[in-house]
């Protein structure tokens, strides 16, 4: 994961290692190169990663050969400093060479300026490819300046709620059109922790009502280096303002830098599973994350039972502590290991839970085991017993990058990313054989077998790329075509929204990307998408040290060539009443629609007014949806009543919110749509 490295200052540079480029994507010299590739770099961090406030268009750059002409680019690096990321923003020129340059400008976090470095590429004439079978406009909302915001979710209250890296709340009434009002400011979280805390997820628990809030919230000790360990923590916050906090786990592991408690997610079976961050590059301490070695949790999916835990969960396990996630009836365990360091994941309706993965950029080590070996704290102790080999060589200094991987979770399996306390010592595919291998490690003699437990990838992203926010679409928007397709942000080389479809087995069948407004970002990190019209909200971060330019982004469906006639039949509607004051909206699908146009209005005002719908209407309850439902937390007052209509629209026209019934006297439509309330 690239995440949120913060200005770290450094004296004056000591007589140490200078830090220097050691491998680029595109090489020195490459032809050919797409259009819309990106740049990255492997560095030597000998003293620590790169300073993040000296990664600047000025200490990096990008320049086309011809004239010096520099291109306009979004810079970043890595949680453990370890990369160089350089995105242009607009496609590069066809048949045109380029050059990279890092100056001495850029520092690690010591203060020890890099080696110059500069190389060369050609650009072809070809890209990634471009489907333009799906489209949306982006819309930049209006959101406080200066807040970096790590997560997005939509309530049940329909507010769409986004957290602050610093441990705030902002919640944000959604208008029909997707825009968003005024935030409102919750503070529960800070002041509950006295102060800033590094607050990455939030999920709405799944009894949660617009009359009864409960947000879970996952976050640690606000830091960006040399942060200290054992601060990490599950809360639950519920009340109309979330100003009831309550501790559920407490001092999980955290790295030093960026590596901490992740994003949540509700699984199928009402366990609350979220992804813990490794402590290290690639299984061993290393100097760029602060020589904290993993602990028994440290890079791992865990499954808390939250209806198991009576009082807040102490999760230490080393170091004084003493929990077990192994012993019987533990609310909180070890769902499946190995898996490096996961921003967010996904439960999927085909019952599938996806993870989203970040690899290490090279100068990590891995461990070696002991020699003999001999172990019975595994995660797959029950299926194979004890670990006894065989013997795993540790690798100093690996020189090789990881790529980013999407896993699909099995319970119980191990995903690559060696750690010690689990006896788990061998990075992804091992060395077996001396031809190519899935996911090897070169460096590893040849034989090295994978752990005996390792169930290998879904997808591999590449290098570089940092895939974070995943959500599963559940909109109608374009027909369905995107309809159960994963939605992943990626952060760093893509600066875009890759859409993956899992076959009938879960298994992903296809990638895609291009599709027009899904790209462009400024180092995106979190999505959420409204299943009710498809409109998706995107967190981009902006500059990972000063946020500058972070903003919410939104991204409408823009409806494709109008074919056809308007809808001619009438939707049949029904109500129901969920929790104490909420509507909760369903109807017929009309064939020929592509969303539906649903007004409020007062049942009393009807009556009184002898039956005029241009009085009586009241709001738009909902514009151009494309789902065949929708909930109103509007409360009725006592005495009172509300009335619903539907009418199916297309891009020809709408229908009719008439009911087709003889016993009907005139038509509704004139009249509704007098009313200042109407649905445009």
């Amino acid at each position: 994961m690239v995440l949120i490295l913060g200005t770290i200052s450094g004296g004056a540079a000591a007589q140490v290692a200078q830090p220097a480029v050691t491998l680029t994507r595109p090489a020195d010299a490459e032809a050919n190169v797409k259009r819309d590739a990106f740049v990255s770099a492997d560095v030597s961090a000998p003293n620590g990663g790169i300073d993040a406030a000296t990664l600047t268009s000025q200490t990096v750059y990008l320049y086309r050969n011809g004239d010096g002409q520099l291109v306009p680019s979004v810079l970043n690096t890595s949680g453990g400093g370890d990369v160089i990321v350089l995105r242009p923003i607009s496609q590069l020129d066809a048949d045109t060479a380029y050059t990279f340059v890092v100056t001495s400008g850029l520092q690690d976090v010591s203060g020890v300026a890099f080696a110059p470095f500069s190389m060369s590429f050609t650009c072809g004439a070809g890209t990634g490819g471009i489907d333009a079978s799906v489209a949306f406009e982006k819309v930049t909302l209006s959101t406080p300046t200066g807040k970096a915001l790590t997560c997005v979710t939509i309530g049940p209250d329909g507010m769409l709620y986004a957290s602050v890296r610093n441990g705030e709340i902002l919640r944000f009434p959604i208008h029909p059109d997707g825009t968003l009002g005024a935030a409102e400011s919750l503070m529960s979280l800070r002041s509950a922790n006295g102060g800033d805390r590094l607050l990455i997820g939030l999920r709405f628990d799944p009894a949660s009502t617009a009359e009864n809030l409960v947000l879970w919230a996952s976050h640690s000790f606000y830091a960006f280096s040399s942060a200290p360990d054992w601060t990490g923590k599950i809360t639950r916050l519920s009340g109309p303002q979330l100003e009831t906090v309550t501790d559920v786990v407490i001092h999980l592991p955290r790295s030093t830098r960026d590596h901490v408690t992740n994003q949540i997610d509700f699984g199928p079976d009402g366990a609350l599973y979220f992804a813990q961050g490794s402590c290290t590059a690639m299984g061993a301490p290393d100097s760029a994350w602060g020589l904290r070695p993993e602990h028994l949790l440290n890079a791992a999916v865990l499954r808390l039972d939250p209806a198991a835990v009576t009082a807040p969960l102490d999760a230490k396990t080393e170091q004084g502590g003493v929990f077990d996630p192994y012993a019987p009836g533990s609310p909180l365990t070890i769902y499946a290991s190995g898996v490096r360091n996961s921003y967010d994941l996904l439960w999927h309706s085909n019952g599938s839970l996806y993870v989203p993965t970040n690899g290490s950029a090279s100068g990590g080590a891995t461990p070696a085991s002991p020699n003999p070996v001999h172990c019975t704290n595994r995660i797959d102790e029950g299926i194979h017993g004890d670990y006894d080999g065989p013997v795993v060589p540790g690798i100093g200094t690996v020189n090789q990058t990881e790529n980013d991987w999407l896993f699909r979770i099995k319970p119980g399996g191990y995903y690559g990313h060696p750690n010690p306390s689990r006896c788990e010592w061998v990075m992804n595919g091992g060395n077996p054989t001396s031809g190519a291998d899935v996911a090897e490690v070169t460096q590893y003699p040849v034989g090295t077998q994978p752990d005996r437990n390792w169930r290998g990838a879904a997808f591999d992203f590449g290098q570089h790329q940092s895939p974070n926010g995943i959500i599963e679409s559940r909109s109608g928007a374009f027909g369905g075509a995107l309809l159960g397709k994963i939605l992943i942000v990626r952060f760093s080389g893509g600066d875009d929204v890759i859409v993956l479809t899992p076959g009938i087995d879960g298994e992903i069948v296809r990638s895609q990307t291009g599709f027009s407004g899904m790209s462009g970002f400024n180092n995106p990190l979190d999505l959420v998408e409204d299943p009710s019209n498809g409109f998706i909200y995107v967190t981009e971060y902006g500059d990972q040290a000063t946020t500058a330019g972070a903003q919410l982004t939104l991204l409408r469906p823009i409806p494709g060539p109008c074919t056809g006639a308007a809808p001619s039949s009438i939707p049949e509607l029904r109500a129901s009443r969920v929790g104490t004051g909420t509507a909760r909206l369903t109807w017929s699908a009309v064939a020929t629609a592509t969303g539906y146009d649903v007004v409020r209005g007062s049942v009393e005002v009807l009556r009184s007014s002898e039956g005029d719908f241009s009085l009586a209407t009241n709001a738009c309850a909902g514009n151009e949806l494309v789902s065949t439902s929708r909930e109103d937390p509007t409360v009725v007052d006592a005495g009172s009543g509300f009335f619903y209509l539907v009418r199916a629209v297309n891009c020809a026209s709408t229908g009719t919110y008439d009911s087709g019934a003889p016993s009907q006297q005139g038509t509704r439509d004139a009249e509704i749509q007098a009313s200042p309330a109407a649905c445009p």
